[in-house]
């Protein structure tokens, strides 16, 4: 074989080697770029869906594909924040069917814990909010109607707030029990008003003997009244 036939030969060798290599650096390239295609257009369905645990998987997938890229990072993300937010979503929703549950069985304390539990799992929403108050509504009616009821004959009552309002009467009584006071509300038919009674006595004098101590303490307005009740 002369020189240059040898010549030819080596450079037609290391052509080859080279379009060999050129060819398998595009075709690694390439299936890199067609994988990590697939799995992020898997991804991205997924994503649109709202099936994050599944749009994770594949969006985790890319990452590995192709580690440099902030997109499947970024998305993510956002699937754990939102997965966080479904979580706390059903732990809401689980805490307001037990609540809703217990309210139904008249177990009102307990029904209350629940609707306190589900407003830390959703701030937002009123319904707990709204429910918790009509519990302390009842149980503020409850504790006032076994207090007249354990002194059904007492007829005397010390008044410290008279309303045409009901809902202001109701304030006042709300606004005693949180301070311990299990303070009653009366109507006074007669002027079509209510009045909130500090506390309700066997007989004039022992009412009178009293109501010093009110008006110095709570409101010198106080009086008494003789309420028999329906």
């Amino acid at each position: 074989m002369s020189k240059s036939s040898k010549s030819s030969t080596i450079v037609i060798s290391v052509v080859a080697i080279l379009v060999l290599i050129a060819a398998l650096v595009y075709f690694l390239v390439f299936s890199k770029n067609a994988q990590y295609d697939k799995a992020l257009s898997k991804a991205d369905e997924n994503f649109t869906t709202q099936n994050y645990t599944e749009a994770k998987g594949h969006y985790e997938e890319a990452l590995k594909i192709k580690p440099e890229e902030e997109y499947p990072l970024q998305r993510i993300q956002e699937i754990n924040e939102q997965l966080v937010l479904q979580e706390m979503q059903e732990k809401y929703e689980t805490a307001i069917q037990t609540a809703d549950g217990l309210l139904d069985q008249k177990d009102y304390n307990r029904a209350k814990e629940f609707y306190l539990m589900a407003m830390n799992y959703n701030d937002v929403e009123t319904y707990p909010v709204d429910q918790i108050r009509k519990i302390d509504e009842l149980l503020l009616e409850m504790e006032a109607e076994a207090a007249r009821n354990n002194k059904k004959d007492f007829h005397f009552h010390i008044v410290i707030g008279s309303f045409v309002n009901g809902e202001n009467a109701l304030s006042m009584q709300k606004k005693w029990h949180a301070e311990g006071r299990k303070t009653m509300i009366i109507p006074r038919e007669e002027f079509d008003m209510e009045a909130v009674t500090y506390d309700a006595y066997p007989d004039i004098h022992a009412a009178y003997n009293a109501l010093e101590k009110v008006q110095e303490e709570i409101t010198e307005d106080s009086w008494v009244i003789n309420y028999k009740g329906k």
